[in-house]
């Protein structure tokens, strides 16, 4: 009899008994599965008549069966603006008393906020929520937003790591949390303050749980054909029917869809996807005609895919 899938709403609690703290094995950080409220997201305007077929911000899904989820923190995969990311050496589900749960679990990431970063962390969160129909098929599967507080003086190793001058993102002092739609592009000057309200948390870890896509990312050079650059907009074309602007379209945040899972068919288009987009740190979600959004999405996505077509990569910033 074949073992049952691990589903994105079973996760209600994630167990860290290995990698999180200094000193290998230690006493297990419990976080539980947290909401985003709906309206945390602010919306962004234009001088339009919003469109009557938004879809609405999915509800919050109840899990049949509940599960708690024990981890081992695994290697290091990539450190950015808002937190780090490690794949995950081992995961074994467990019922809420305790006892294994003959369960499959796919290979998973977890992106943890670095300090100061939660509230960046929860505005991804919240994107991932407003996607759940798109997840496995255009965007990765997200298993949950979870939290703990985190008393003083305990200060976990991605913390340290994201505060590193070699972490990737090339911070050499504290962090702190930035505003949510902090980019280049500025819709209006009545969307300008348009930020989620700060949480009040205080010192809190919070990590999103993500199925791990690998590191295959678009190729460089001939590989990039014409075919697999129509694929790729067509999925950036996707973000339009959620009104989604990415805000980081970068060589990075596309990655090879994974096998050991199974691609699903777009919920609004039917397609099949080999590829899927990452990292909605920096997405606005905006109240606006589809051609609106996939202008904002497309402009840096073509910027993109000329220059993987020509051999070299091409980031956002380079493209003003």
């Amino acid at each position: 009899m074949l073992s049952k899938s691990l589903d994105t709403a079973s996760v209600v609690q994630l167990n860290i008994i290995q990698g999180l703290l200094d000193g290998g094995v230690h006493p297990p950080v419990r976080l539980s599965r947290e909401s985003v409220p709906e309206d945390y997201v602010p919306r962004l305007t234009f001088s339009c008549t919003p469109p009557d077929d938004v879809p609405p911000h999915p509800l919050s899904p109840h899990p049949a069966d509940p599960i708690t989820l024990e981890v081992i923190l695994g290697a290091e995969i990539s450190s950015g603006r808002v937190g780090v990311a490690y794949r995950l050496e081992s995961a074994r589900a467990l019922s809420l008393d305790g006892s294994v749960v003959d369960m499959r679990v796919p290979p998973l990431v977890v992106k943890i906020a670095g300090e100061g970063f939660s509230d960046t962390l929860a505005r991804e969160a919240w994107f991932y929520d407003d996607m759940r129909h798109c997840q496995g098929s255009v965007v990765a599967r997200c298993y949950g937003f979870f939290e703990a507080p985190l008393p003083e003086p305990v200060t976990p190793i991605p913390w340290t790591a994201h505060q590193s001058p070699h972490s990737s993102h090339g911070s050499g002092s504290k962090c702190s949390d930035k505003p949510s739609n902090e980019t280049s592009i500025i819709f209006s000057p009545e969307n300008k303050n348009k930020r989620p309200i700060p949480r009040g948390k205080g010192r809190q870890l919070s990590i999103l749980l993500l199925e791990d896509l690998g590191e295959e990312k678009l190729p460089l050079g001939p590989a990039m054909t014409i075919d697999l650059r129509q694929e790729i907009l067509s999925l950036i074309d996707e973000l339009d029917y959620v009104r989604i602007v990415h805000g980081d379209i970068r060589h990075n945040h596309i990655r090879r869809a994974p096998s050991h899972s199974p691609s699903l068919s777009s919920p609004y288009t039917g397609r099949t996807y080999d590829w899927r987009l990452i990292d909605f740190d920096r997405a606005m979600k905006c109240d606006a005609p589809t051609d609106y959004v996939n202008a904002l999405n497309s402009d840096i996505a073509l910027g993109l895919l000329d220059g993987l077509a020509e051999g070299y990569v091409m980031e956002p910033w380079e493209l003003f």
